[in-house]
């Protein structure tokens, strides 16, 4: 059974995690707006019960008109635009997470490569510095050991002489 590799494992797991927020904020978001439209009928049906005016009952249908469209509507797609966005941003921090995870990985795998390198006996070659920090111990730490192998070992070629 094939494992997931560290890369994916973190991409998913920040992208759930970002989902995960999304999720919360939208699902309080529906909450406290279920509340507000729930305001928003009272004071239409308020509104509909009271007599209409001579002079504006056509700007008062109109104005009920609009407030029937914006309950009926907008919480919805503020809701949808929320979910969107927080999705969109989920998977941008995913993305900025592969693209960290990715350096890493080159990183250790040049350190590998060195490594071996320096277990066969080649150590003439100084170790590969990335300039990533969180790597800089390894590669000060094979640097010594290939300073201090290469002054007190004997060569391969010597013994096979």
């Amino acid at each position: 059974m094939q494992t997931m590799s560290l890369k994916l494992r973190y991409v998913l797991i920040t992208f759930a995690l970002g989902l995960l927020v999304t999720v919360a904020v939208t699902a309080s978001l529906f909450l406290f707006e279920r509340h507000e439209a729930e305001l928003a009928r009272n004071a239409l049906q308020h509104l509909e019960s009271l007599p209409p005016s001579a002079a504006a009952g056509g700007a008062t249908g109109s104005a009920l008109t609009a407030l029937r469209d914006l309950v009926a509507k907008a919480y919805v797609w503020r809701l949808l635009l929320v979910f969107v966005a927080g999705t969109l941003c989920s998977l941008v921090a995913a993305w900025a997470v592969a693209l960290l995870v990715t350096r890493l990985d080159n990183a250790t795998g040049s350190l590998m490569l060195t490594a071996d390198r320096i277990g066969r006996g080649l150590q003439s070659e100084p170790v590969h510095r990335t300039g990533l920090r969180e790597v800089r111990a390894i590669e000060d730490a094979l640097e010594s050991m290939r300073q201090a192998l290469s002054h007190t070992t004997i060569s391969r070629d010597y013994l096979n002489t």
